[in-house]
């Protein structure tokens, strides 16, 4: 009809073997979106606070206590060695924060603390140099004249970080 607006058609082949299987018309808004990407997290930690929770896969939460109870599963976090000066990850919240999650962790780190897994598979970290490009950070110092990330990782920043976690593990980020 003239004058209606026409939802685009695709026409959707599967393939088995090389063979054509199927063939049918696919209306544009039948298609999945993706979900807005979830700004992340970002841990400034000194080396040794780093290790720890890489290891046990939970993080204090410090002064982003606040925030905890409105991180999801799934969320993305990074951890920046503030001694090594490079960017872990990345990782995936595997809930909101809650009390005590690590009990080997009394006495050394905040009781609002943070579960976090890898995604997908565990890879190099990141030194600051190459994160740098994409990362935001704070104004002033730290206690050691040095630029301080911020705790919040934009979600227009998270995949451009997940890209260049994967461009190195391939080699295919030079890292001269």
């Amino acid at each position: 009809n003239i004058g209606q607006a026409s939802v685009p058609q695709l026409d959707l082949i599967c393939l088995r073997g090389g063979e054509i299987i199927t063939v049918r018309p696919l209306a544009m808004e039948s298609l999945p979106t993706a979900p807005p990407t979830p700004h992340g997290i970002l841990f400034v930690l000194s080396h040794e606070q780093a290790e720890h929770a890489i290891h046990r896969n939970v993080c204090g939460m410090g002064r982003l206590a606040e925030g905890r109870s409105g991180v999801v599963a799934g969320q993305p976090v990074f951890i920046f060695d503030a001694d090594e000066r490079c960017l872990h990850g990345p990782f995936a919240a595997t809930g909101p924060g809650g009390n005590n999650l690590d009990p080997t962790g009394k006495g050394t780190m905040p009781a609002a603390q943070l579960r976090f897994a890898p995604v997908v598979r565990s890879f190099a970290p990141l030194p600051e140099d190459i994160a740098a490009d994409v990362l935001a950070f704070d104004s002033g110092t730290d206690s050691s004249g040095r630029r301080r990330p911020s705790s919040r990782v934009d979600s227009s920043v998270v995949a451009p970080l997940l890209l260049l976690f994967v461009l190195r593990h391939h080699r295919l980020l030079d890292l001269n």
